[in-house]
């Protein structure tokens, strides 16, 4: 946050639960230390939290303790925003599940918000906008990611060149 404000920034995003099963989890649902320590310096800078992230929506997912947590602890730091990835192949078990987190984060404040991810089950626009749809729900979002943006379509564009480009034979 310290670095943020300095460089002139008004709004961070935080990653409260690990992306992926071997990253660090850094103790940050609940009444933690490094919870405290995150909300002293965000009271210190004027920075506020834009987003939250990464819920993933996996064939297993459940609503549990853990989610519970980190929608509360989202909403202690100021959350509005969270990132959801979708990790399930089956269309109508992940738009249910993800019907059930939007419902679940509404009294919170949380909006939810698909992250299309080259490496996922939802890998581009179109994908996250029929999850939304299948979903049944019209309070969920999608989040842009210029990176992942450009692995998806950088793909499409230098096909769409060789395929327009005149071969010379």
């Amino acid at each position: 946050m310290r670095i943020a404000a300095r460089t002139g920034f008004t709004h961070v995003g935080l990653r409260l639960l690990p992306a992926t099963p071997t990253d660090p989890d850094y103790d940050m649902l609940g009444d933690t230390p490094a919870v405290r320590a995150t909300l002293a310096a965000l009271m210190e800078t004027g920075i506020r939290v834009s987003d939250v992230e990464i819920v993933r929506l996996t064939p297993g997912f459940t609503l549990d303790d853990r989610l519970q947590r980190f929608m509360e602890t989202a909403a202690r730091l100021g959350a509005g925003q969270v990132l959801v990835a979708g990790n399930d192949d089956n269309l109508q078990r992940s738009a249910d599940n993800l019907a059930i987190l939007a419902a679940a984060g509404r009294p919170f404040g949380l909006t939810m918000n698909l992250e299309p991810m080259p490496w996922t089950q939802l890998r581009n626009i179109a994908a996250a906008q029929a999850l939304i749809a299948a979903s049944g729900r019209e309070d969920i979002g999608i989040l842009v990611d210029a990176l992942h943006f450009w692995r998806v379509y950088r793909y499409y564009f230098i096909w769409q060149q060789r395929r327009t480009r005149k071969q010379d034979f």
